[in-house]
């Protein structure tokens, strides 16, 4: 899905040949602005950034949780999440 949210590419799909196989082949038709390499990286590098982005937020709320059942105050900074409390961890 990330494939087609760059307005370079013209076609992006996949196919599984043999659902026993370990094998998948991925077309992506770009514009002469892109290539197909391009764009793939370009993806992989966008989807890596968004799990980045769900794995702070999961351990932020695990964290922020942890604090609530022990009674601890949360302290958040843009790029700082901890507890005021370091048992608390």
């Amino acid at each position: 899905m990330q494939l087609h949210r760059d307005p370079n590419v013209l076609f992006a799909g996949y196919k599984l040949p043999h659902p026993l196989q370990y094998k998948i082949i991925v077309r992506i038709h770009t514009t002469s602005q892109s290539s197909p390499t391009q764009a793939y990286t370009q993806a992989i590098n966008d989807l890596d950034k968004e799990l980045e982005y769900l794995k702070q937020a999961f351990e932020w709320f695990s964290m922020q949780e942890d604090c609530a059942v022990h009674g601890k105050e949360m302290i958040s900074d843009v790029k700082l999440m901890f507890c005021t409390v370091a048992s608390c961890r």
